[in-house]
């Protein structure tokens, strides 16, 4: 939601609460993360694989995040069932701060010099 250019400040964090109150609804932390991960794509076999979060969270965390989507989304599922859990977090809030992460862990890659088109070897 950060990134949409047509939404005020405002728009933006009137439209997280409603999803953190929508998906409140759903009948428990367990379940909504069923249903942000639904969201979020994440295949059902990825999904059983770290249900149940509450069991499992620390373990995922503990791993850190990885190279593929799949392990980073596994991992931003932990992190966010932690924010949600321990720090009071709010679904959403807790997703975009779990993926927040995940860049920031990433390591920097180098900026390739730029060549001037026309500098071209001698012949």
């Amino acid at each position: 939601m950060e990134n949409d250019q047509n939404m005020s400040p405002e728009e933006q964090e009137r439209c997280a609460i409603a999803l953190d109150e929508a998906l409140s609804m759903c009948g428990g932390n367990e379940m909504l993360f069923n249903q942000m991960a639904t969201m979020m794509g994440i295949p059902k076999t990825d999904l059983s694989s770290i249900m149940p979060l509450d069991q499992k969270y620390r373990g995922i965390i503990a791993n850190g995040p990885g190279a593929s989507q799949s392990t980073n989304t596994r991992w931003v599922l932990a992190r966010a069932w932690q924010l949600v859990t321990e720090e009071g977090y709010g679904g959403m809030e807790a997703i975009e701060k779990g993926w927040q992460e995940v860049e920031a862990s990433k390591a920097p890659v180098p900026e390739e010099e730029s060549s001037d088109i026309d500098d071209f070897p001698e012949e």
